[in-house]
Formats: C-alpha cells, sequence, structure tokens
C-alpha cells in the first residue's frame, strides 16, 4: 500500500476525524485561555467571551435577573438566545471556565462530524470530503466559542435520524436547533419528505414543551412571562441593526440597494418552498441531502444576522451539496471558489489589508455560497424524480 492509499484509508475513518476535530477543538480552547483578558471599552473581559455570555446566561436566570439587558461588568455584549438554552447551558457552567470552554468546543466540533458521519447514502470518501471542506469555518467558529458548529451539526443529525427512522431523536434535534437560533425550525421541512408525519408531530409538541418550560425548574411563572417577553423585545430591536454576510449585506454593500428585508426574507422563502413540491422527489435519497444543504445555505444567506463564524452553517451545506451527486467540472469550480473565498479569505494567507478593506467590508466571503445556492436551485429543479436512489448505494466516489 503506498502512502497516499494509506492517508486516503486513515481520512475514510470516522474516527480519525473524531480525534483530530476534537484535537483541535481543545487547542484553540486552550489558545484562548492563554491569551488572558483584553480591554474592551475601558472593561476587562476574556478571550472567550461567547462562552461567558453564556454561562452568565445560566446564573442570571437562576439570580432571577433579566438575561436580555447588558452586564457590562460580567460579559461584552448581550446573550440573544432562547431561556430553554439558558437553562441546558447551565451543564457547563457549574465548570471552571477552562473546562468548561474545552467541553464546549469539543460539543460543537465533534456534533458535525456525528451529523455527517451518520448521514446514509455517502461512502466515507464523501463524508471525509465534506468533513475537510468545513473544517477552516468550523475552527473559526470555535476561535469565537459559538455555537454554530453545534447548530449546523444538529441540522444534519435531523435527517440522519429520519433516514434511520429515529423519529424521536430527529425531533429532538431541530427542536434543541431552534431553542439555540430560531432559525433551526427551517429544518422541520426535512420532516415532509418521510412518512409516520403524525408520531413526528407528537414528538415535536413533547420536545418544544420540555424545552419551552424547562426555566420554570428556575424561576416562577411570571418571571417566565417577562423573560419572552424581552426576549422578543431585543429580537425585534435586532431586525434592522445590520445587513451581515447575507443576501440582503451582498445586495447593499455590492450595489447599494436598501431593500426592505422582510420582502428579501419573502423572495428567499417562496423560492425554498417551490422546490418543496417536487413531491415525487421525496422518496429520492439525493434530493433528500440536497434540500439538506438548501437548509444549511438557506438559514445564513437569509439571515441579516449572519456573521462570520456563523458562516460554517453555509459551508457545511456547502459541502453536503457538493458530495450528494455526481462531480462535474462546474461544481468543482465553485467548490474551490467557496473555499479559497468563503474559508481562506478569513486567515493569514489573505494579506490584512484585504481583509480589511475588501472581504468584510464588501462581505466576500457569501459570495461563492450564493452562487452554489443559485446552483443548487437549479441541480434540484433538474433532479430526475424517478432515478432509483433509497440512501443504500455502496458505489464508490467517483474520481
Amino acid at each position: 500500500m503506498t502512502l497516499r492509499q494509506r492517508i486516503i484509508q486513515i481520512a475514510c475513518q470516522p474516527s480519525a476525524w473524531f480525534v483530530f476535530f476534537a484535537f483541535f477543538a481543545a487547542g484553540i480552547s486552550i489558545q484562548s485561555l492563554l491569551l488572558g483578558l483584553k480591554d474592551i471599552g475601558g472593561v476587562i473581559h476574556t478571550h472567550y467571551n461567547n462562552y461567558i455570555i453564556f454561562k452568565y446566561s445560566f446564573l442570571h436566570l437562576t439570580d432571577g435577573k433579566d438575561l436580555y439587558v447588558h452586564y457590562p461588568s460580567d460579559q461584552y455584549d448581550l446573550f440573544k438566545y432562547s431561556p430553554g438554552f439558558a437553562v441546558l447551558f447551565g451543564l457547563f457552567a457549574f465548570m471552571p471556565d477552562w473546562l468548561g470552554l474545552i467541553c464546549w468546543n469539543i460539543l460543537n466540533a465533534l456534533c458535525l462530524v456525528l451529523g455527517i458521519h451518520l448521514l446514509k447514502g455517502l461512502t466515507a470518501q464523501k463524508k471525509a470530503l465534506a468533513l475537510g471542506i468545513c473544517a477552516i469555518e468550523l475552527f473559526t467558529s470555535l476561535h469565537n466559542a459559538q455555537a454554530n458548529g453545534l447548530m449546523a451539526g444538529l441540522m444534519i443529525l435531523a435527517l440522519a435520524m429520519l433516514q434511520h427512522e429515529k423519529i424521536a431523536l430527529a425531533t429532538l434535534f431541530v427542536a434543541l436547533a431552534f431553542f439555540i437560533k430560531l432559525f433551526g425550525i427551517v429544518a422541520f421541512s426535512l420532516f415532509l419528505f418521510f412518512p409516520h408525519k403524525g408520531r413526528m408531530f407528537v414528538w415535536a409538541i413533547f420536545w418544544f414543551a420540555l424545552l419551552s418550560f424547562l426555566p420554570l425548574l428556575f424561576v416562577d411563572w411570571n418571571q417566565f412571562v417577562l423573560l419572552h417577553k424581552s426576549w422578543f423585545t431585543l429580537l425585534t430591536a435586532d431586525h434592522g441593526r445590520s445587513y451581515g454576510f447575507s443576501v440582503m449585506g451582498w445586495l447593499y454593500y455590492w450595489f447599494g440597494l436598501e431593500l426592505d428585508k422582510s420582502i428579501v426574507l419573502l423572495l428567499g422563502i417562496l423560492s425554498f418552498v417551490a422546490l418543496l413540491f417536487r413531491v415525487r422527489c421525496y422518496p429520492n435519497n439525493e434530493y433528500r441531502l440536497k434540500m439538506l444543504a438548501l437548509v444549511l445555505l438557506w438559514v445564513i444567506l437569509f439571515n441579516h444576522m449572519t456573521e462570520s463564524p456563523t458562516i460554517v452553517i453555509g459551508m457545511a451545506g456547502a459541502s453536503i451539496w457538493f458530495i450528494s451527486g455526481k462531480r462535474n467540472t462546474l461544481n468543482e469550480v465553485l467548490m474551490v471558489f467557496a473555499f479559497v473565498f468563503t474559508s481562506l479569505s478569513s486567515t493569514d494567507l489573505f494579506p490584512a489589508f484585504v481583509r480589511r478593506e475588501i472581504i468584510y467590508p464588501y462581505v466576500v466571503k457569501i459570495f461563492p455560497l450564493i452562487l452554489i445556492w443559485m446552483k443548487l436551485i437549479a441541480d434540484i429543479v433538474r433532479l430526475d424524480a424517478d432515478k432509483p436512489n433509497t440512501g443504500n448505494e455502496t458505489v464508490a466516489y467517483q474520481q
């Protein structure tokens, strides 16, 4: 066996990716811890501030405080997730910061690995390729101690569990995604492609009720209501603040178009819903995988709050699009374009002034994903509804 063959063999082992991502997640966490403290606006904060925000959300909840106001002595910026997420983060809040941060980042990394690993209808080579494509964006998210790797992993796991006929877990993963970030609800569209919708509905109601009322373990009903009102007020106020790394941002920063975000969002919804009318394709595993890719791309492209660390979700979608069908020159060019200008553009391979003056001000990172989103729509429209594809194929990845 040649060295190249040996490397490919190792790369196709799921355990290798679990170890690789866990190692880097731990390393990134240790680096953030070793960087010490920094001055932000005259107040001293850590280099893993997002983790601190999540940690204090649980502590503020148990202290009976409003989660959605600024506590500059504790953290920089606001907590914007659900009260249910604050409760769940109590699992980490009791740990010392060094251990909690490492465990949190490892959870984010391994959830994405597990999700891709459990998808049916893909060879080990394809799954390894997808993880390799996602790696840089995942590490960017981990540097910020954000929940985006977890979000991508939960939405992918939802489809994987549906493929494995584990409805309770599938609905749980989407419910968890929703209670982390509201756009996770879009993953429920994947349930249309599978039978037993009555059971899915019952499980969804159960998980949503459980996660919704979880804060009542720590607060009374009046505080529970006030927390949700405050959360809604914060989300409403955030709607007009920025364009983010989104379609709205691309139209504004490239063309100066100040379109109503609601109109752009509505057009995005219509383009998404139209593809759900391909009912004859529902049993087709390639269609299911492509719709998963569309969900992952859609939730960042039409979210005006998308930041650079959030793009790992879209890159996961792009990777699944790329491996879910036959390779061709156009798809390869688009994927390389995305890898260079979405993932590598945030690294030191691009000079600092290019990143500062071009990449970030003109949201260049999002443009390749917009092109892939357009190509993905075309691929879904052209997909042969009668093509036999049950998700059990074992054909090797064609070079």
